[in-house]
């Protein structure tokens, strides 16, 4: 029997995501090498404080978030049927590209932002329904909002919830909920900067500080020699998968074609962020959310050998960048 890395058993995704992690936490020669400054942010500051404190049990946290959110992503394409097969592959791609290519220096808080924005991203996909989602419209907004505050890079994401509007056919009462929504976590913690004494002002304007910072790291000095390669590879299948989406976009049904739109224009964002002036490595683990889930479309489109030796490539390319 032909090897079919489309339909491999659910426990065998599973755990080749749990040796990719494995690998990555208890080896760290991931950890990007290159000079790096860690870019403060009201919420990423608090857990980078957590971070050095206690780096075992940060190593054992982010491990487990980036298996939730791996494992996650799996549960997401399969419920929401966004290939033609139901499809585990979902699962390791995710690893591959979160924690096999480079992790920035601030990896507790790097997996924390990509475990929230897949939780925005499940919660859009539910709202897309007959009738009003005001609570999942809501739970998604909020997330969003959350990330500027962890991330320093992620400053434009939020502004995802007017194409979310879009994608997934939201009434006007719903978008403004979701603007509610989005607000909420930034108005929390200027109220909570004014409890302490502080200027609530002195809020948006170190966000955009953040934002704009020298974080000093560049993508192609000082890294590992297969970083480019693998790099270049996964662009390669995502790019792939985009295509191919695109193509059979009218034989598709109304709601995944919603949801595959949004999930393009997520990639996109968070690819086209690589630009910013204070990107770390650490962008790639929220970049593999939305690649995690458009990879698959490749591999079910191309011929099943020739699919399965990219997987395998890939996957090895990656623990040999990881045990280097």
């Amino acid at each position: 029997m032909k090897p079919d890395i489309i339909r491999q058993p659910l426990l065998l995704a599973i755990a080749s995501l749990l040796v990719v992690i494995a690998a990555a936490m208890t080896t760290g020669t991931v950890i990007s090498p290159a000079p790096e400054t860690v870019i403060s942010t009201p919420l990423g500051d608090l857990i980078g404080l957590f971070q050095e404190r206690f780096p075992r049990c940060s190593r054992i946290f982010c491990g487990s978030l980036l298996l939730l959110t791996g494992i996650l992503c799996g549960r997401l394409a399969v419920r929401y049927g966004l290939y033609p097969v139901s499809s585990t592959l979902t699962i390791p791609l995710y690893g591959l590209v979160a924690c096999g290519i480079l992790l920035g220096r601030e990896y507790l808080t790097e997996s924390v932002t990509a475990f929230i924005l897949l939780l925005s991203t499940q919660s859009f996909f539910a709202c897309f329904r007959n009738g009003y989602a005001i609570g999942a419209v809501f739970r998604a907004s909020f997330f969003l909002g959350l990330l500027p505050l962890l991330y320093a890079p992620l400053l434009p994401l939020p502004l995802l919830i007017l194409a979310a509007a879009f994608c997934f056919r939201r009434t006007l009462r719903e978008v403004f909920v979701s603007l509610c929504g989005v607000i909420l976590p930034f108005l929390a913690v200027c109220y909570v900067a004014w409890g302490q004494g502080a200027n609530p002002v002195d809020i948006p304007v170190g966000l955009w500080h953040s934002f704009v910072s020298d974080s000093g790291y560049r993508i192609f000095a000082n890294t590992p020699p297969l970083v480019p390669a693998i790099l270049g590879i996964v662009l390669f299948i995502v790019l792939c998968a985009v295509f191919f989406g695109l193509i059979s976009f009218r034989a598709i049904s109304i709601k995944a074609r919603g949801m595959l739109t949004y999930t393009i224009l997520l990639f996109t964002v968070t690819g086209s962020l690589m630009a910013v002036p204070s990107v770390t490595p650490g962008l790639l683990a929220v970049a593999a959310v939305p690649a995690a889930l458009l990879m698959p479309l490749t591999f079910i489109r191309i011929q099943r050998t020739v699919g399965t030796l990219l997987y395998l490539v890939l996957y090895f390319v990656c623990i040999a960048n990881i045990l280097q």
